[in-house]
C-alpha cells in the first residue's frame, strides 16, 4: 500500500500535462519525466549502507534542470532559497525525533502549510516555486539522513515519505497555477461594468 498517494497524484498531473496542457517542448518532457518517476518508483540501488531509489534521483535531477531555465540574478536568488530551505526541512525532519507534537495533524499537513507558506511569500513564480520544492525538500532529506546515519548505520534516499511530499507539493503548486491561469483567463472574457455614477 505504501506509494498510493505518489502514484495517484502522478497519473492525475499526467493527464493533465498530456491532455490539458498548451502543446510546447516543457509539456513533451514533463510527461516523459512522470512517466519516468512512475514507473521507476518500485526499483531500488542498495549498497551495505546506502539504498537509493532511482526515482528520487530524477526528482533530484529536475529540480535542478529547473533552475538552470531561471535566468540572471532568479537563478542565483531561487538557488539561496532553496539552500536555505533545506536546512529548514532537515531541521523539520530531526524534530520528528525530538518533538513528535509539532505534528499534531500530521506529516503530510504539517510540512506542506508550513512550506506553501513561506513559498507564496519568498517566490513569484511557477518554475522558481517547483524548483525550490525540488531541490530544498531533496537536499534536506540528505542532510537528514546523513545525520542521522550514526543512528541507523543506513542512509535511505527515497523514502514514500519524501517521494510522496514533494510530489504533493508538486501538484499543490500546479493546481495553484492552472487556477491563476484561468482567473486570468476568465477575467479577460469578461468586459469590465460600465458604472455611472452620480456627478
Amino acid at each position: 500500500m505504501s506509494g498510493i498517494i505518489y502514484l495517484t497524484l502522478l497519473w492525475y498531473l499526467w493527464l493533465f500535462q498530456t491532455f490539458l496542457a498548451s502543446k510546447d517542448k516543457f509539456r513533451l518532457l514533463t510527461t516523459i519525466f512522470i512517466l519516468w518517476l512512475i514507473i521507476t518508483f518500485p526499483l531500488e540501488w542498495s549498497t551495505e549502507t546506502v539504498i537509493i531509489r532511482p526515482s528520487f534521483l530524477i526528482l533530484c535531477l529536475a529540480g535542478f534542470m529547473l533552475l538552470a531555465t531561471c535566468k540572471g540574478r532568479k537563478k542565483w536568488r531561487t538557488f539561496i532559497i532553496a539552500a536555505a530551505f533545506s536546512f529548514l526541512f532537515a531541521s523539520m525532519r530531526m524534530a520528528e525525533w525530538y518533538e513528535p507534537i509539532l505534528f499534531l495533524f500530521g506529516h503530510y499537513f504539517t510540512y506542506a502549510f508550513s512550506f506553501s507558506f513561506l513559498l507564496f511569500i519568498f517566490s513569484k513564480h511557477f518554475i522558481e516555486r517547483l524548483s525550490i520544492v525540488i531541490i530544498a525538500s531533496s537536499a534536506g532529506e540528505i542532510l537528514y539522513q546523513v545525520h542521522l546515519y550514526p543512528l541507523t548505520s543506513t542512509v535511505y534516499l527515497g523514502q514514500d515519505f519524501i517521494l510522496q511530499y514533494i510530489i504533493l507539493m508538486i501538484s499543490f503548486i500546479y493546481g495553484w497555477n492552472m487556477l491563476c491561469v484561468l482567473l486570468l483567463h476568465l477575467q479577460r472574457l469578461i468586459p469590465p461594468r460600465n458604472i455611472n455614477l452620480p456627478q
